[in-house]
């Protein structure tokens, strides 16, 4: 990362927060999302992932892409952790 270059808002937020994923939701970091489903009641009839192509080509082209992915990578690593 270059010192002193401000970081973009979206940094390190390419995946949603997988510990508060709520039923009957679609919930999206920059550039994927988990949905999932509910069939009723508490139960859930499923998850499926979801990818943003347009905000991921965005990130692609992000001179910040390569810090930001590990970063994002290292918090879904730890959040699948402690689940």
């Amino acid at each position: 990362m270059m010192e002193n270059q401000p970081l973009p808002d979206c940094y390190s937020k390419m995946f949603p927060d997988v510990l508060h994923l709520p039923a009957g939701r679609t919930v999206s970091g920059k550039a994927l999302g988990v949905e999932i489903q509910k069939s009723g009641g508490l139960v859930t009839s499923g998850k499926r992932v979801v990818v943003n192509h347009e905000q991921w080509d965005a990130c692609r082209r992000c001179p910040q892409f390569e810090h930001c992915y590990q970063l994002s990578m290292a918090k879904l690593a730890l959040s699948a952790a402690i689940q």
